[in-house]
């Protein structure tokens, strides 16, 4: 068994869906793609995100933390934060078309698990397994979510971690951004106590999150050195993609 395994879940997928649809500008979480959108709720919504508070990242990981569609439902339609109350507007309407091209496409996302297998199971393993030692890595669910495109995101509960990327991406892509998403719960705690993290550039926790983010590059740079160095190269490549696209959000902002 190699703790390691590849799904997806509606409400993963719902979530995401929603969110690149917002053009969010200079934000680090921004999942947007230049896809002009006329849809009713993007407007709100993206108002709303803009101008919450911290609510603003539970909703980046509202996918990850809800595994089912209803109980997602339940606790947006549960919240008194106006940005809650939105988001839960654009996941009923969007839900129907999403799930039926959910169901509709589990032949092909078999396809992409079986492939997933093959090629990065033993990456993974190899580079977790010299992460975290001498500790045992956690289980991880890898989940398949189109729309993050090249994004990723990770929620490490203390039985298994979950990581949401899509596996559609470049081979290279994928595995470097699952682990890296991997990194941080063990690079995290490394750093004393920052403060609030804020994904927002020029907001007051900006620079706690590119700190974070900085470590955890670097920490992940160090394991694949020591114990994968023919990925070193790929490693950079995929580092500096990362850096070029923070450095063309920061400029978004400035315009």
């Amino acid at each position: 068994m190699s703790g390691i395994e590849f799904s997806r879940r509606l409400s993963t997928s719902l979530a995401y869906h929603v969110l690149s649809h917002l053009d969010l500008g200079g934000d680090a979480a921004n999942l947007f793609r230049g896809r002009s959108s006329t849809k009713a709720w993007v407007r709100a919504l993206e108002t709303a995100y803009v101008s919450a508070g911290t609510e603003r990242l539970e909703l980046q990981f509202a996918g990850l933390v809800h595994e089912d569609v209803d109980v997602l439902l339940a606790r947006a339609a549960e919240s008194k934060s106006p940005l809650w109350r939105i988001f839960l507007r654009a996941l009923e309407a969007e839900r129907v078309e999403l799930e039926a091209r959910f169901f509709e496409g589990e032949r092909e996302a078999r396809s992409i698990f079986d492939e997933s297998e093959r090629h990065l199971t033993g990456p993974l393993r190899q580079l977790r397994s010299a992460l975290w030692a001498p500790r045992t890595p956690p289980p991880l669910t890898v989940l398949h979510v189109p729309s993050l495109v090249r994004a990723g995101r990770g929620y490490p509960q203390r039985d298994r971690h979950l990581v949401a990327v899509s596996l559609a991406a470049p081979a290279e892509q994928v595995l470097l951004q699952i682990f890296h998403e991997e990194v941080h719960p063990v690079s995290d705690p490394e750093l004393a106590r920052l403060g609030l993290r804020d994904t927002r550039l020029g907001a007051p926790g900006a620079r706690v999150h590119q700190r974070i983010e900085a470590h955890a590059l670097e920490r992940g740079a160090e394991v694949i050195a020591r114990s994968a160095p023919e990925l070193s190269p790929a490693y950079e490549r995929w580092r500096a993609q990362w850096s070029a696209q923070v450095r063309a959000q920061g400029a978004q902002t400035l315009r």
